[in-house]
């Protein structure tokens, strides 16, 4: 199925075991899907509104102008699958949460909302948090790299947790204790 403008919906009545693209439009996921080993999401443009849990397989990418809203849900990225977000992207992870990126990029042109949680464990994965994003979340790092590119101090809420991978700090960013 390919959505190229307009708006479209899965939920809990639906079947999802094959490939999926969104070019344009929105496609609202609302109930958690179980996604056959073959299953595919492509995304390069368009809002993907996600309110549940969906795990990504290999050959899954989101790119391009790309806008992804996670709403009490968990976006999981199975071995290949990769999101890209750059210049016009907007990727926003929100209360109650989970985003784990093991491959990709978001650079500092996109921009990224962590309210809920960040994992990032992939080798090559490269996430950048610039001044026009919103850490209130919690990130964590076991793999890859993240780069602070960003004055702004993180709330009070804000957790860090870095157990291997690599952290680059370009400004004079105030992690608070926790």
């Amino acid at each position: 199925i390919t959505i190229n403008g307009g708006n479209a919906s899965i939920n809990g009545n639906d079947i999802w075991n094959g490939n999926l693209s969104l070019n344009n439009g929105n496609l609202s996921i609302e109930k958690d899907k179980v996604t056959s080993a073959t299953s595919t999401y492509k995304q390069t443009g368009g809002i993907l509104d996600l309110a549940s849990s969906l795990t990504l397989n290999e050959g899954s990418s989101i790119t391009g102008d790309s806008i992804v809203k996670l709403t009490n849900a968990a976006l999981a990225l199975n071995n290949k699958a990769t999101i890209t977000a750059d210049n016009n992207s907007t990727l926003s992870v929100g209360n109650n949460t989970t985003l784990d990126l093991i491959a990709g990029n978001i650079s500092d042109n996109a921009v990224l909302e962590v309210l809920g949680s960040l994992n990032i464990s992939g080798d090559t994965t490269n996430v950048t948090i610039g001044n026009n994003d919103n850490w209130s979340g919690n990130v964590s790092i076991a793999s890859g790299n993240l780069i602070l590119n960003t004055d702004k101090i993180t709330s009070a809420s804000s957790t860090y947790n870095q157990t291997g991978g690599k952290l680059s700090i370009y400004s004079d960013l105030v992690l608070n204790n926790g």
